[in-house]
């Protein structure tokens, strides 16, 4: 029993190395490319909005990272199941399919710790990193990360062939990380529901973090729902990742 615990987490662990730091090594071009759109929103910010609009475009820079991140995860499981008939290889091996997802997610987080790292550096220069905002900071970015590399890997199971996942993968990204109360406070919404600004986990990280970061004051049902369906999506995706993977090409 250890030993097949063991067994897999080294596989877990493999394929983060390979996938995320081996990759990043390789192409290290990828951090200014990934990095290109939140700096640009992050100067453009400071420039219109001042410090307020500075902190508001820190905190979306590295949800940024994270989610855009993560979801290229929809590109990379797509590629290794339809093109490398990676998965193929490994089913004759002691590799568990949840293994293979949790290396793989794991190597999205890994491939954005350059640029996550920069923006933390960025809000402790700003004096953000209060310990109760450095908690909520940590546990949002593991469930955007979690919910988005999860929800990649979920919808990279429906593609058979790779012409429209890298498109789609970078549409999501945007839509994710653009379009909800990110950049922006949820206050802008009509009164009462600034809850719709938490359908998206991203939308209910960047609420709950404008919120303990003092920028925004949203009501404690607003808070309780944005916490709750931050958790909820993450577990979900988490399952249906779990459940939609094809261990064979059908």
């Amino acid at each position: 029993m250890r030993r097949g615990v063991s067994r897999q987490l080294v596989a877990i662990a493999t394929l983060a190395w390979i996938n995320g730091a081996v990759a990043l090594r390789r192409a290290p071009l990828w951090i200014i490319a990934y990095l290109t759109m939140p700096l640009t929103l992050l100067f453009f910010s400071h420039v219109y909005g001042g410090e307020v609009g500075l902190r508001f475009a820190l905190i979306g820079g590295v949800l940024m990272v994270a989610v855009s991140n993560g979801i290229a995860l929809l590109g990379d499981a797509a590629f290794y199941r339809i093109y490398v008939k990676y998965q193929d290889m490994l089913v004759a091996s002691p590799i568990r399919p949840t293994s293979y997802i949790i290396g793989l997610s794991l190597s999205m987080l890994v491939f954005s710790m350059p640029g996550l790292a920069l923006f933390v550096v960025l809000l402790g220069l700003q004096g953000m990193l209060t310990p109760l905002f450095s908690a909520a900071l940590f546990a949002c970015l593991v469930m955007v990360w979690a919910s988005s590399s999860f929800m990649g890997f979920a919808i990279s199971t429906a593609f058979r062939q790779l012409k429209h996942v890298w498109p789609l993968a970078t549409i999501l990204a945007i839509l994710l990380s653009v379009l909800p109360p990110i950049y922006y406070p949820a206050t802008v919404l009509p009164q009462g529901f600034e809850w719709i600004g938490a359908l998206v986990p991203s939308g209910a990280a960047a609420m709950l973090l404008h919120q303990v970061a003092g920028l925004v004051e949203l009501s404690q049902a607003t808070i309780a729902v944005s916490a709750v369906l931050l958790v909820a999506y993450t577990v979900a995706f988490m399952i249906l990742s779990a459940t939609k993977v094809r261990w064979r090409e059908k």
